[in-house]
C-alpha cells in the first residue's frame, strides 16, 4: 500500500448546487376566502390536574384511528362530514374541550344530530378493549416521539411547567 498522491491541480466539479439563501419558507395570509362550513362544538374542562389523560384519550377514541367513532360514523359511513378532528387545550384553571367538523354540503344539522347520537351512544357503552390497546399504543408512540423532538419535548415540558410550576412533571 502507498500513500495515495493528491494532484497538483484540484479536481473540478461538473454539477452545480443551488445555494439556498433561507432554509425554510415563510408565507402569512391574512385572509382567505373560505367555501366550507364549520361545526365547531365546545366542552368546557376543569383545570390542569396532573396524570389527567382522559381528554386527550377521548379526543384520540372519537377522531383518530381504526376505532375513531365520529370518523367512522360522519366520515366514513354516513359520508355528511369531509374532516373530523378534536384538540383539548388545558390551562391552569379551565380548558376546552374542541370537536371541528368540516361537513358536507348542506349537512351542518345532520352532523350536529350524529355527533350527539354518537357521543350518548358511547357514554352508554363505553370503550371496547380494541380501542383500549390502540389508545395505548397511540400514548406510547406519541410519548416516544415527543421524547424524541425536541422541540416537541421542550414545548411540552414548558406547557407542563406553566400550568403546574413542577419542573419535573411531564
Amino acid at each position: 500500500f502507498e500513500i495515495i498522491k493528491r494532484p497538483k491541480t484540484p479536481r473540478k466539479s461538473h454539477a452545480t448546487i443551488p445555494l439556498l439563501h433561507e432554509f425554510s419558507v415563510k408565507h402569512t395570509q391574512l385572509y382567505r376566502e373560505v367555501s366550507n362550513e364549520s361545526l365547531l362544538c365546545y366542552w368546557p374542562l376543569p383545570g390542569y390536574v396532573a396524570g389527567n389523560v382522559m381528554p386527550n384519550a377521548l379526543a384520540y377514541i372519537l377522531t383518530k384511528g381504526a376505532g375513531a367513532m365520529l370518523t367512522n360514523q360522519l366520515v366514513k359511513k354516513h359520508k355528511i362530514a369531509h374532516a373530523v378532528s378534536a384538540q383539548v387545550v388545558a390551562w391552569v384553571h379551565g380548558g376546552i374541550f374542541c370537536l371541528k367538523i368540516t361537513p358536507a354540503k348542506g349537512k351542518v344539522r345532520a352532523c350536529r344530530k350524529m355527533v350527539g347520537q354518537v357521543l350518548t351512544d358511547f357514554c352508554k357503552c363505553g370503550v371496547t378493549k380494541t380501542q383500549l390497546a390502540t389508545l395505548r399504543k397511540a400514548m406510547a408512540l406519541h410519548a416516544y416521539h415527543r421524547m424524541w423532538n425536541l422541540k416537541k419535548f421542550t414545548s411540552a415540558w414548558l406547557n407542563k411547567y406553566q400550568a403546574t410550576g413542577n419542573e419535573f412533571e411531564l
